[in-house]
């Protein structure tokens, strides 16, 4: 089954890892971190193991740089309709 997680705050997406970092091991590779709002303020993960996207408007309303591929809302719609289950947080 494919996840995505949709991030909204950074806060939740440290929340996110610490939890799904450990308990679903065999799962990492099928699932995907979709950050938007504050969430793409993320400089960095730990573990590398997720498909990881920050949404480009965001990033760019922000200011900021990030490492992590960024998709505009056409490709963020894509993705949510070629996942399995959506959870946002």
């Amino acid at each position: 089954m494919k996840l995505l997680f949709i991030v909204k705050e950074k806060k939740d997406f440290n929340f996110l890892l610490r939890m799904y970092g450990k308990s679903q091991t065999g799962m990492v590779n099928k699932i995907t971190i979709l950050l938007i709002h504050d969430a793409v303020l993320v400089e960095s993960i730990p573990n590398n193991d997720f498909r990881l996207f920050a949404c480009n408007d965001d990033v760019e309303a922000r200011g900021v740089n990030t490492l992590f591929n960024t998709l505009d809302y056409v490709q963020m719609l894509k993705l949510i309709a070629d996942c399995d289950k959506v959870i946002c947080w």
